[in-house]
């Protein structure tokens, strides 16, 4: 019942992102929109699988591979999302920072190898480190900036869905039972909540004349 609710809950939070941003998207012509249309609106096909596999079996699918290729792939419109908001300056340089990123996702990768395929952890790590390597420097490029269409809010927001993602997975390795008890359930629920929260952070990007997408390619 525990899966069910938390599962029932991202299904209706993935639906309302996917259909504002559809709606939202066609009357601004936005790029921006679009691609988390298609971020949410994937994340919500693997959801449905893994909704419906416990519903007809009483039990999560063991190993998940249809539900993660639609996770997975989510996360790739998220990337491109990203890149269409930062619309890197000429010149501009990388912080040593960045590297960071693939370092952190890697060693996460390797922890997780315990607990599951290599191949796939290896995906997951590569698909973390392009999200918080371009978050990380969107937020170093525009900072200072004061202008209404800075897109600060969606890295923030990106960031903190990454957090909750590796948050969820390592209480999933630690922590047993299906129960409310069980503080994996509680950061699922969490991380449902963080796509509503993009539909705003994502309005910051849809006001820049950059993100238009013109009459012809329509």
């Amino acid at each position: 019942m525990t899966e069910f609710i938390t599962n029932g809950f991202q299904l209706f939070t993935t639906v309302i992102c996917t259909t504002l941003s559809i709606i939202r998207g066609a009357r601004l012509k936005s790029r921006a929109y679009v691609l988390l249309a298609l971020f949410s609106g994937i994340f919500f096909l693997g959801d449905t699988y893994w909704l419906l596999f416990y519903l007809f079996y009483s039990e999560t699918p063991n190993p998940s591979f249809i539900s993660d290729l639609s996770w997975h792939s989510s996360y790739l419109f998220l990337i491109l999302l990203l890149i269409n908001a930062k619309g890197r300056p000429k010149g501009a340089k990388h912080s040593p920072l960045l590297f960071l990123a693939p370092v952190f996702t890697l060693a996460m990768g390797i922890y997780f190898m315990q607990y599951g395929e290599y191949l796939s952890n290896l995906v997951i790590a590569l698909l973390m480190a392009l999200l918080i390597w371009h978050s990380l420097d969107g937020l170093f490029l525009t900072r200072g900036e004061k202008r209404a269409d800075t897109p600060r809010p969606l890295y923030i927001m990106t960031l903190v869905f990454c957090f909750i993602e590796y948050t969820l997975w390592v209480a999933s390795c630690i922590w047993d039972g299906e129960t409310f008890a069980n503080p994996y359930y509680w950061i699922d629920l969490l991380l449902s909540c963080t796509f509503l929260f993009f539909i705003p952070a994502v309005g910051k990007v849809a006001l820049s004349a950059s993100d238009r997408i013109s009459e012809v390619s329509l």
